[in-house]
């Protein structure tokens, strides 16, 4: 006798969720930047050109030229993007357990941490 047992179901992929509804758009959200630093003193930061500026309005202008000529396929990933981007994340992490079958692992901190207790 042979039995074969398996989801009915196929993964679920690039989840419908509902859209953040901003109260307005971050004007310098463009401009953020990750830093890690080990102290304070590590960076200085120049004070920004002042908002009418020729290099400031120039920047801005090229913005809003970038943003108003986006492929269909750059809006589409943007839209991918900022719906619940850390769902997103966790769709590709589970979409790679089933993939290829795996069992996450540990970090190596939290194994050192029970090796030595």
């Amino acid at each position: 006798m042979l039995f074969v047992v398996s989801c009915d179901r196929e993964l679920p992929i690039n989840l419908n969720y509902k859209h953040y509804d901003f109260v307005s758009l971050d004007q310098n959200g463009g401009t953020w930047t990750t830093v890690l630093l080990a102290s304070p003193e590590q960076l200085e930061i120049p004070e920004p050109a002042d908002v009418n500026s020729t290099q400031y309005q120039t920047e801005l202008a090229n913005l809003k030229d970038a943003m108003s000529n986006l492929t269909s396929q750059q809006r589409n990933a943007v839209e991918y993007w900022t719906n619940n981007p850390s769902i997103r994340w966790m769709e590709i992490a589970m979409e790679l357990v089933a993939k290829y079958n795996l069992i996450l692992g540990r970090n190596q901190k939290e194994i050192k941490t029970h090796q030595s207790t």
